[in-house]
């Protein structure tokens, strides 16, 4: 009965339904334009990220060398909720899920511990590495290099990004960390042969390693 009443005021009073939408229009336009920041929801559980690599391997050997070795130390770290792994081929990935976001700091210095006590456990070449205090959105600000005259090479651009830009930023108190993407890298082509290795009796594994 409600909406029915005003619906039929609505029809009977267009001028002022008009104007009260274009008052409220123009109250949210302004609202928008004083806030400071944009405003994004953190729904996600307080975690930090733990990256395992053994390179030249199958997901099935990272699993069971790697992800299972790394989730069982780290599950009774104070403040843990859960572990969650995922392997792949080469490498594994691992969310470490706390109670609270107070838990976190002390939380990462203990991960960073027990990543270091555990090395001996692991296979030779496999490599860990923790990931910083931050949202699970993560990604704050985002810029592009731009050369306007296009005489310089991607390569380039990527050059100035890595040797200039991002330690700029990084040294930013607060910035976790500037993870750049895209442009081009120099590359170094490494061809193992296997009967040479297997004479000499040096693994695909060690070789990875000592690259």
């Amino acid at each position: 009965m409600l909406i029915a009443r005003a619906v039929a005021w609505s029809a009977r009073h267009p001028r002022r339904v008009l104007a009260a939408a274009a008052l409220v229009a123009a109250a949210g336009l302004a609202a928008q334009q004083r806030l400071a920041r944009e405003v994004i929801p953190d729904l996600a559980d307080p975690q930090l990220a733990v990256v395992a690599e053994w390179m030249g391997h199958d997901a099935s050997a990272v699993a069971e060398g790697v992800t299972a070795v790394v989730s069982q130390a780290l599950r009774d770290v104070p403040g843990v909720a859960a572990v969650r792994g995922s392997s792949m081929a080469d490498m594994a990935y691992l969310d470490v899920a706390f109670r609270s976001t107070g838990d976190l700091a002390p939380g990462r210095a203990a991960i960073v511990e027990r990543a270091a006590a555990l090395r001996p456990r692991l296979p030779a070449g496999a490599r860990l590495r923790v990931g910083p205090v931050a949202s699970s959105t993560s990604w704050v600000f985002q810029y592009v290099l731009v050369d306007p005259t296009h005489g310089q090479p991607a390569r380039a651009m990527r050059r100035l990004q890595e040797d200039v830009v991002r330690p700029a930023l990084a040294a930013v108190p607060g910035v976790a960390e500037v993870a750049s993407v895209g442009g081009a890298t120099r590359e170094v082509l490494v061809e193992a042969l296997a009967e040479p290795m297997r004479a000499r009796g040096v693994a695909f594994s060690d070789l990875a390693a000592a690259l």
